[in-house]
């Protein structure tokens, strides 16, 4: 007897691998598939301006970076109640107490993301949401309302078109030339609502649809539809009944490599993962026999590898000297 409804993912051409750039913007769970990846040695640069949800919001961020368009004093609002200064556009992380302080970090943030794209091979888009709040005052829609007040914004779902027209601009133009991943968020957004939330992935899920089909350079990998058809079960949710637990990102992520990554960077995510699962031994007795034995074996899987991969393996050599100094 079939207790789930599983189904094959057409494998992506070309595959991910190693030498690959890769720029990964959109919601959290982009964080999650993309870190990763960069755990495992890619070259992968994850949300450099922070979380961001709506598809609005993420083409604003491609084309700011595109510019290297810094960001301007008079972009930024100041909180009297956090006593902080910060940017609708941009997380959280970012606000700081001294102007100055916001506007360098910010700055400095948008240029680690400008250099990402303009090397990346490959940008990665999740999206989260159709609902979006606009500032009253602008009708510009943010990213982050930085906990102001609710008078200050408007809330609308997008229709098809207004998420459509930015990205065929982007598909058409900045991104010509590069190879674009879209996934749908497998988070649902329930504080609106079941009606709402089912509304709005439809809407990105029809957009993506649209974009994948008219524009060759671009895939789809259906970790929304891995989540509610092939999972399909409240186990596989955290406690709070709407991010996927640790076993379903599991899963997600399995499936993503079996998709998108190439065998021989498969066969050396396993060398690399199993490298740290053995750094993450502390030895009792590390000056024994037996373990600078360990140690030795560990020291040249780490060069094998760094001859693999040309470097990047700095913090397990550090691991490796403190563990078994």
């Amino acid at each position: 007897m079939k207790f789930r409804s599983e189904f094959s993912i057409a494998p992506f051409t070309p595959p991910l691998t190693h030498k690959d750039c890769i720029l990964s913007l959109g919601s959290c769970f982009s964080e999650q598939i993309m870190r990763r990846l960069k755990r495992d040695k890619f070259r992968v640069e994850v949300n450099p301006l922070g979380v961001i949800f709506n598809p609005i919001t993420i083409a604003k961020t491609l084309i700011r970076l595109s510019e290297r368009r810094p960001v301007h004093a008079d972009e930024l609002h100041f909180d009297p109640r956090q006593g902080l200064w910060f940017h609708y556009d941009l997380h959280g992380a970012f606000s700081h107490p001294v102007k100055e302080e916001a506007l360098k970090g910010m700055n400095h943030a948008i240029e680690i993301g400008a250099t990402a794209l303009e090397e990346a091979d490959v940008v990665a888009i999740t999206l989260g949401t159709a609902l979006v709040y606009r500032l009253n005052s602008t009708g510009e829609v943010v990213a982050n309302c930085h906990k102001q007040g609710q008078q200050l914004f408007r809330k609308e779902m997008l229709s098809l078109e207004e998420i459509l027209a930015p990205w065929r601009t982007l598909m058409e133009g900045l991104l010509r030339e590069k190879r674009v991943i879209f996934t749908l968020s497998p988070i649902r957004h329930l504080s609106d609502g079941a009606e709402q939330n089912s509304l709005s992935k439809s809407l990105l899920r029809v957009a993506i649809g649209e974009l994948t089909r008219n524009y060759s350079q671009s895939r789809y990998f259906p970790a929304w539809e891995l989540m509610m058809d092939d999972l399909r079960d409240y186990r596989f949710y955290a406690e709070d009944l709407t991010h996927p637990s640790p076993t379903a990102v599991n899963y997600l992520w399995e499936r993503f490599l079996e998709a998108a990554v190439a065998p021989e960077s498969r066969i050396l995510i396993e060398q690399i993962e199993a490298l740290q699962r053995s750094l993450e031994h502390r030895p009792l007795h590390p000056q024994s026999e037996a373990s600078r034995a360990f140690s030795e074996r560990l020291s040249q899987e780490i060069l094998r590898l760094e001859r693999a991969l040309g470097g990047g393996f700095d913090c397990e050599k550090e691991i490796l000297a403190q563990r078994f100094q």
